[in-house]
């Protein structure tokens, strides 16, 4: 019973987000492959046996020995993806990165009526958008994609399932990545051109000289002290201070962006 209502409602959804795919299409697809089993909400295996891990997204994780241990909503997640697909052959578009240190092949996918898988899931709230690497051709939109999902607050998104992290949970989380917000507290820039954004005077959030223009859209400023900021990596302990270097835009988010 549980499982056909499961189906009915991913049935529904697909043609939910058919917009929101088409902004992430490829010029080109480097091949076209058979699924024969969807592992997860973010991995699928080929006829071939190759494990393929999909760019952009990290879906709710699944636990094989003991499902109650999985993550809220990852057989839903496993589920959606696998009703995407189909029966139907998809495509495959690599990035610049193409295997992942376990051996997976990294690809962004699309099936047999164009659709951004990536996008899908993100859209639907069944993952979360991370950028791992060199692997970003598609992160504004995926980003985008994520955004409208939780300002519906769908599925992982929903405020009881929601895993965000407040800034002063990050000392539980040294050297791993995840996502925290709080509230700009501060913003300047030291001697050595580092700018720094401190949220709850707990969290200080670095982005070198080299770097800054790609936030300048943010306009990270004292006057932005007061917003709600969401940002995600890895938390390392300097100098008295917890800290998350700021690479890559796809990092955060901010409140105007949650609420346009």
């Amino acid at each position: 019973m549980f499982k056909s209502l499961l189906s009915f409602f991913l049935l529904l959804m697909l043609p939910c987000y058919a917009l929101a795919n088409a902004k992430c299409s490829a010029a080109s697809f480097d091949q076209t492959e058979t699924i024969t089993k969807v592992i997860d909400g973010d991995t699928v295996r080929l006829r071939d046996g190759s494990l393929v891990r999909l760019i952009g997204i990290d879906a709710p994780e699944m636990d094989f020995d003991d499902a109650t241990k999985s993550e809220a909503d990852a057989l839903k997640a496993k589920e959606y993806l696998a009703q995407l697909i189909g029966k139907k052959k998809v495509h495959l578009s690599f990035d610049q990165d193409f295997i992942d240190p376990y051996n997976r092949m990294l690809a962004h996918l699309y099936n047999d009526q164009g659709q951004n898988l990536q996008a899908a899931m993100l859209s639907a709230g069944l993952a979360k958008h991370w950028v791992i690497g060199a692997n970003d051709q598609f992160w504004p939109c995926y980003k985008k994609a994520e955004i409208k999902a939780r300002q519906a607050k769908q599925n992982i998104w929903f405020p009881t399932r929601s895993n965000v992290l407040s800034s002063e949970e990050a000392r539980y989380y040294r050297g791993q990545y995840k996502e925290y917000q709080g509230k700009i507290t501060r913003v300047w820039s030291d001697d050595d051109n580092v700018t720094w954004v401190v949220l709850d005077k707990y969290l200080y959030l670095g982005i070198r000289f080299k770097d800054l223009a790609l936030f300048e859209k943010y306009q990270l400023s004292k006057e932005r002290q007061g917003e709600l900021f969401v940002v995600r990596g890895k938390t390392y302990y300097h100098k008295k201070r917890w800290r998350i270097d700021l690479t890559h835009p796809w990092q955060v988010i901010t409140q105007s962006e949650l609420t346009r």
